[in-house]
């Protein structure tokens, strides 16, 4: 089933309050967008309503994993992994950092993913695409 939203920031921030509630420990989330189409600062606000539903206070600094390619927050019983691959360029660099192994128990949230989806197809994953509308918008689609 597909779903398309257009949102802005506020908009952006309640569909993530409203989204965190149905991700369950091994869900993997994919977010695929262009440049500053808003995958990281979506993420940003999953993490932060995951803890929050936990009753855990969320981390002060959420950055971005580009460079390190992997962020993890530890929860009460299992990890939050925040992939970003945009500087993948090769399967193989994943598979040395451990990636499968750590989607077990764990919830995944991978920006960039095009790269791994055939290594994922065995797991439940869901796709949400993010679109620049405008400088306040986005086109936010559910696969």
């Amino acid at each position: 089933m597909v779903k398309e939203q257009i949102l802005n920031l506020l908009e952006l921030e309640k569909l993530a309050h409203d989204f965190s509630k149905r991700i369950e420990i091994q869900d993997i989330i994919l977010l695929k967008g262009g440049l500053g189409s808003g995958k990281t600062t979506l993420t940003r606000l999953l993490i932060r309503n995951i803890f929050l539903l936990n009753k855990i206070d969320p981390p002060q600094i959420i950055p971005s994993p580009s460079f390190p390619i992997l962020q993890s927050y530890p929860l009460k019983n299992f990890m939050i992994h925040h992939y970003d691959f945009y500087r993948i360029h090769h399967i193989n660099e994943i598979v040395e950092i451990g990636f499968e192994e750590s989607l077990r128990g764990n919830i995944s949230i991978i920006e960039w993913p095009e790269i791994i989806l055939p290594k994922i197809s065995k797991y439940k994953s869901i796709i949400i695409e993010l679109s620049i509308i405008d400088n306040y918008n986005r086109k936010i689609t559910f696969f």
